[in-house]
């Protein structure tokens, strides 16, 4: 009896810790303002929260080993196909502590020619979220956040270019 009570206290204290570290998780919310960041992408190109304004953005966190990030990285490709002719939109996938060694084999074998940025470590994901991946903000032209995605209900291409649209007309 002992050593039931003994798994019982532990699966408390690890409960209690479970609870304690979904109460500090915190994801940036419609409304907020897109927080600062600086990365470059696969071309060389440099993105901020400044060079967002003007632009409807969607930022896409991933990493090409999560099954989830797998099946939303075509979608978000067909998003950034459907916008690339009109020039509303600005698309970049930021991985979470993936170097492009490993992504660029992922990209070239699935088609994607959609922008990413390699990142060493998940201080720019912390910087938006600590929820899991995908994660997906859609922001408005002023820089305020218009929507966000989790990996627990991730959108498909329909609705996420129809936030796009109307994250334009604000």
């Amino acid at each position: 009896m002992s050593s039931r009570l003994m798994c019982l206290v532990a699966m408390l204290a690890v409960c209690g810790c479970i609870d304690e570290s979904e109460d500090a998780r915190h994801s940036v919310s419609p409304g907020e303002r897109v927080p600062a960041f600086d990365v470059v992408d696969d071309s060389g190109r440099r993105w901020t929260a400044d060079s967002l304004l003007g632009h409807v953005s969607l930022l896409a966190f991933f990493d090409t080993q999560c099954p989830d990030c797998q099946h939303e990285l075509p979608v978000l490709q067909t998003v950034y196909d459907a916008h690339r002719v009109a020039d509303d939109l600005s698309l970049l996938c930021i991985s979470r502590a993936q170097l492009a060694d490993e992504i660029a084999p992922f990209w070239a074998a699935h088609g994607l020619t959609m922008p990413y940025s390699a990142q060493a470590d998940r201080a720019v994901y912390e910087t938006f979220t600590d929820e899991g991946i995908p994660f997906v903000v859609i922001a408005r032209p002023d820089g305020v956040i218009y929507s966000t995605y989790t990996w627990l209900a991730m959108p498909d291409s329909a609705q996420l270019s129809a936030d796009v649209n109307a994250a334009g007309g604000m």
